[in-house]
């Protein structure tokens, strides 16, 4: 009767410990695992205020980008007046998104990528261009942020030379249009000087446009 109950006590105390093992391996793996998602989160947390406040700069920047009037190439004192604010507004995005954990190279690595992309304004190209092809990489910066902030889905990433370099083409073609429509408007009031037909000729060729044919003269004493 001692040994059945000794096997018996035996086998309940080995029940009792190993649900004990495991009862806590469960506990300590959900403590790991809450312990794992609360840094996750918190990591996650820190990496979106980084990210805001390099939205913030960006931001900053494209309001003063919109407010300059600057005139063709500009004068050497306002070119170096917006690049010192220039400078500072990408010093101060680049120090916040560069903080963004490996974790989250996604939207780090691009949005660091298209403020690498802007130049100083030199004069060259002029104004016009500049701001397009700044404006464009500000804004894709932007998105990338804005879209990490939001929790959204990583836009895909675009190869920004090239769609800088089909948004400038666009808008000389559409300034080039702009002109020759102006020319010929001129041309139904009045002759157009050697210099303006030239230039027209040259902007139909741009554009790919036809010449207009050439007047034909009828000679007089061949209908007389």
């Amino acid at each position: 009767m001692d040994k059945i109950l000794d096997m018996l006590w035996s086998a309940e105390f080995g029940i009792a410990l190993l649900g004990a093992l495991v009862g806590g391996a469960f506990t300590m793996l959900g403590s790991w695992w809450q312990t794992r998602s609360s840094n996750k989160a918190a990591m996650r947390v820190q990496a979106q205020g980084h990210a805001m406040r390099g939205s913030d700069a960006i931001t900053q920047l494209r309001v003063h980008l919109e407010a300059q009037t600057f005139q063709g190439r500009g004068a050497a004192e306002t070119r170096a007046a917006w690049n010192r604010e220039l400078q500072g507004h990408l010093v101060t995005a680049r120090s916040a998104i560069m903080l963004l954990p490996d974790g989250f190279k996604g939207t780090r690595n691009p949005a660091l990528a298209a403020l690498r992309e802007i130049k100083t304004f030199s004069g060259h190209p002029a104004w016009a261009e500049y701001k397009i092809a700044t404006g464009l990489l500000l804004a894709e910066a932007l998105k990338h942020l804005g879209m990490f902030v939001r929790g959204s889905e990583a836009p895909e990433e675009r190869d920004m030379s090239v769609v800088v370099t089909k948004a400038i083409d666009e808008h000389k073609r559409e300034r080039a249009q702009e002109e020759l429509e102006q020319l010929n408007e001129m041309a139904e009031h009045m002759e157009l000087t050697d210099e303006e037909k030239e230039e027209a000729r040259k902007l139909r060729d741009y554009l790919g446009l036809p010449h207009p044919a050439a007047p034909v003269f009828e000679d007089p004493e061949a209908t007389g």
